[in-house]
């Protein structure tokens, strides 16, 4: 397994060795060890560590907080703050920057191993729960299927941006309405309620925002972490086509018994034409 590579931002020099010599025993790989904020910022760049110590007093026009902050617009690096001060409005700017955490000067080589592996286990989640969100994201928005998810009050709490602008509606304006309202049958809220009390319901009806559209629905329970039901999750399948394609058949189909009929009747049986040839 590869060692983390660990930047570090100290200016007292003493310090910073210190430091740097406590995390290669570690186990750590030091890219670079800086002294202000600004060449935190270039080296954050240049060596592409993968968690960066931060003291948040240094010397020059920017503090470490400054430097983090400026770090955070250019590249995804967790960043652990150390500080000789705890008080609370130090902590509250170090907060905000979205810090992965902070150690408090001075530290047990205990103290710093444990919060540079939280730092990067929750860097790793954070990671990956982005690529799955984005994942999602591209899912949804390929699928030509109108997916969301409604509330116990049945308010749309999401839903599938792509194929509503086939009908002439935006993802964000439809946010927060009721399905009923978007959507303008009155079946939805009895569906709602019946996934509501644990059913999977499935049914049919008639949309008409710009033109007249068929749909196929699937509503199931949403649940939370206990298993409690708090709202519905569902698909609306567009099945125009579909049902167009069956009355289509349905009129064929008609339209060849009628003439079979009117055959039959304009037609003598087959009997009777060999008794006229006799």
């Amino acid at each position: 397994m590869s060692k983390a590579k660990v930047m570090v931002v100290e200016d007292e020099s003493i310090v910073a060795i210190d430091i740097s010599q406590r995390l290669e025993a570690l186990g750590y790989q030091v890219t670079a060890t800086v002294s202000t904020g600004e060449k935190a910022v270039e080296m954050a760049e240049k060596t592409r560590p993968d968690i960066i110590l931060m003291d948040i007093v240094l010397k020059g026009d920017m503090d470490g907080i400054e430097a983090a902050e400026e770090i955070t617009k250019r590249m995804k690096v967790p960043i652990i703050y150390i500080t000789a001060y705890s008080d609370e409005e130090t902590l509250k700017r170090a907060k905000i920057t979205g810090s992965f955490g902070y150690i408090i000067k001075p530290f047990e080589d205990r103290e710093l191993h444990s919060v540079i592996e939280v730092a990067l286990h929750k860097h790793q989640l954070e990671r990956r729960l982005a690529e799955n969100d984005e994942l999602f994201r591209a899912i949804i928005s390929s699928i030509r299927d109108i997916l969301f998810t409604a509330d116990s009050d049945e308010s749309l709490t999401m839903i599938s941006p792509g194929p509503l602008a086939e009908y002439g509606l935006d993802a964000d304006e439809v946010q927060g309405k009721k399905v009923s309202e978007v959507f303008g049958d009155g079946i939805h809220s009895e569906m709602i309620e019946r996934a509501l009390r644990g059913e999977t319901v499935s049914y049919e009806w008639v949309w008409k925002p710009k033109g007249k559209f068929h749909f196929e629905t699937t509503l199931s329970p949403l649940r939370d972490f206990e298993g409690n039901i708090n709202g519905v999750v569902g698909v609306h399948r567009d099945v125009t086509e579909k049902e167009l394609a069956r009355r289509a058949l349905e009129r064929e189909t008609a339209i060849n018994k009628s003439l079979a009929e009117i055959s039959k009747k304009l037609l003598p049986p087959l009997h009777s034409r060999r008794y006229l040839r006799a």
